[in-house]
């Protein structure tokens, strides 16, 4: 394990028991007798999960240590702020250590709530326990939330500018740029101005976005990752309503076209014992590091495919409540989807909606797991909601719900397992494009931090205003850019993907001169003469709740009803293509990671290779 030898206390083997009963991997052991007695990893073996970074916080003797952080700062000299993750849609809950402007390091948060018995007799006198419940990431975190920090530093945007006639940016004033802005908007009709809301936005910056557009006679506002024209009518059919600590009751899942886990190798060949435990290395010199891709399961070899091209990883921590679930209960586990890794038994029962629609009609083996289970768990994955046929692929999942008695008074598991931060809360906001075809006829498009969005079907003459934190894909089409705070530096509200309220809050100073996003477009709206009624957090937070109160309250979780019968017909056909992969690279999945040197060095040299 190179330089994090474990030669103190080497009998406490916490590092051991959590990369066996949480991570899944057989790779960390006992090696020597005696006071030669070491903790490192087998022969010939590396520490493939992507929560291999938690050791650090539970190796009791801190012989293991986080090398980006090593040597950088004293823990008296930083500063704590307890808020949550944006890189996922789960809402890990955290501390971010800083020192003066600069995010030196961020640890797991303890997340727990606490639950009292309730009484409706109010004239009884009882004793009640209190209960400690873990929610959402428990004490653990993923090793891209622990280790993208270096991202927000780099790449960022810190005054606005105008793309000028030479095509080269010029930087301008507050005012000189929203009155460009706000003068383009007005020249171009209602139905061809666009919005699109990126997936770190948070629930107030959708709220003003959607207001701004809505008051220029727009309805065109969507957000990514939610598709082109998703169905916001029930809070039930995009949401995780088991909830993630409720995932531990489940005897039999469901997974279809998710994929919550994966294996990613990381050895050194500089020495024979210099093996390292997942991003521990990112500071040594990438010229001595190999990063080896993860290996299919149960691929062709007729293909050409024998490994998967980079780590595809979209909730670590839902797919270790789960693996938790099957070791404790031997719970059953059926997969559809394209082959992938697990750290826990589980059957591969096909790669697209034909073993979907077996299942449905009661021909697939598998159904008698479902109808002999006692609380069925049914996981489709967001990746779903670009596919054409996303009505027609969630009529079979309600349709193997019904035969398998998933919804129940007591019990519901039917679950959407959603990718970004933002897509829970822009669909409780009501972010739904009038047209499907928006961006296509587009002449006016306000990017808000969007930069995974198609910009090929954006037409040539289209004004594009990017609001965002970071200097990343979508900025090399706009005409101009409005620098936005990071969520380390501002308030924000954001819903995970079971539904549950949670708040970010300002750990650094914002960079340059950029301002919190919606913020920013109050002072649009005021210079394009349609000013938004609020100005204050507590003024936009109660728009948000006229609109969605379940985003008032928070830490708090809303159950969704559900029903069918308020469904309409459907008659749409199933395309019969396999499943694709939602997350094609876990390491960079937004334009903080994107930006992170860490995350790029892991990248570049899986790709190299």
């Amino acid at each position: 394990m190179g330089n994090l030898h474990c030669t103190v206390v080497p009998q406490v083997a916490k590092c051991v028991r959590f990369a066996t009963e949480v991570a899944g991997v057989q790779d960390l052991g006992m090696l020597g007798r005696g006071s030669g007695e070491e903790i490192g990893t087998y022969v010939e073996k590396l520490m493939t999960s992507e929560l291999s970074g938690n050791v650090i916080d539970i190796c009791p003797v801190g012989a293991l240590t986080s090398k980006p952080f090593a040597f950088k700062a004293r823990n008296w000299e930083l500063k704590g702020t307890e808020t949550i993750d944006v890189t996922d849609a789960v809402g890990s809950n955290i501390r971010i250590d800083s020192r003066g402007p600069e995010v030196m390091r961020i640890l797991p948060r303890l997340n727990e709530c606490w639950a009292i018995p309730l009484m409706t007799d109010v004239t009884v006198v009882a004793v009640c326990c209190w209960g400690r419940i873990m929610d959402i990431n428990e004490e653990w975190i993923s090793d891209k939330t622990r280790f993208c920090y270096d991202g927000l530093k780099r790449q960022r945007l810190n005054d606005p500018m105008i793309r000028g006639a030479d095509g080269r940016f010029k930087p301008v004033s507050w005012r000189d740029a929203l009155a460009v802005v706000a003068e383009v908007a007005h020249q171009v009709k209602p139905k061809e101005i666009v919005g699109i809301a990126g997936q770190l936005s948070d629930a107030e910056s959708m709220m003003a976005l959607k207001d701004f557009l809505n008051k220029m006679g727009s309805n065109n506002v969507l957000c990514e990752g939610n598709g082109s024209h998703p169905c916001a009518d029930l809070r039930s059919g995009y949401l995780l309503n088991s909830n993630i600590a409720g995932l531990e009751k489940a005897d039999v899942f469901l997974l279809v076209g998710t994929q919550i886990a994966s294996v990613l190798c990381i050895t050194m060949d500089s020495g024979a014992a210099a093996w390292e435990l997942g991003n521990l290395i990112v500071e040594r010199d990438f010229r001595d590091c190999l990063i080896l891709v993860s290996w299919l399961t149960n691929h062709s070899p007729d293909s050409g495919c024998h490994a998967s091209l980079l780590p595809r990883v979209e909730a670590p921590m839902v797919n270790a409540r789960i693996r938790k679930t099957v070791q404790a209960t031997h719970a059953k586990v059926g997969y559809i989807g394209p082959a992938t890794d697990f750290n826990y038994d589980h059957q591969h029962l096909g790669t697209g909606p034909q073993t979907l629609l077996e299942i449905a009609e009661g021909r697939h083996p598998f159904c008698s797991a479902i109808l002999n289970a006692k609380n069925p768990a049914i996981v489709v994955g967001a990746g779903l909601f670009e596919r054409g046929d996303k009505d027609a692929i969630f009529a079979a999942v309600e349709t193997i719900a019904k035969l398998g008695r998933v919804i129940r008074p007591d019990w519901n598991g039917l679950n959407v397992l959603l990718l970004n931060a933002a897509q829970a809360a822009a669909l409780d906001l009501g972010l739904v494009p009038e047209s499907s075809k928006s961006i296509e006829s587009a002449k006016f498009l306000y990017l808000m931090g969007a930069d995974d969005v198609n910009l090929e079907k954006v037409p040539d003459d289209a004004f594009v205003v990017y609001q965002g934190h970071h200097g990343d894909q979508s900025v090399y089409r706009a005409n101009v850019i409005l620098p936005a705070a990071a969520f380390s530096e501002k308030e924000g509200t954001y819903e995970n993907t079971e539904g549950c309220t949670q708040q970010t809050l300002p750990a650094v100073p914002t960079v340059g001169d950029s301002r919190d996003d919606w913020k920013i477009i109050r002072a649009l709206s005021e210079v394009a003469g349609v000013q938004l009624p609020y100005d204050t957090l507590g003024a936009i937070r109660s728009r948000i709740k006229t609109v969605a109160p379940n985003l008032y309250n928070m830490d708090e979780r809303e159950a969704a009803t559900f029903s069918t019968s308020l469904k309409p017909e459907l008659s749409e056909k199933m395309s019969l293509s396999a499943f694709g992969s939602a997350v094609e690279n876990f390491y960079m999945t937004d334009s903080i990671t994107r930006a992170s040197k860490i995350m790029a060095q892991c990248s570049a040299t899986l790709l190299k290779k």
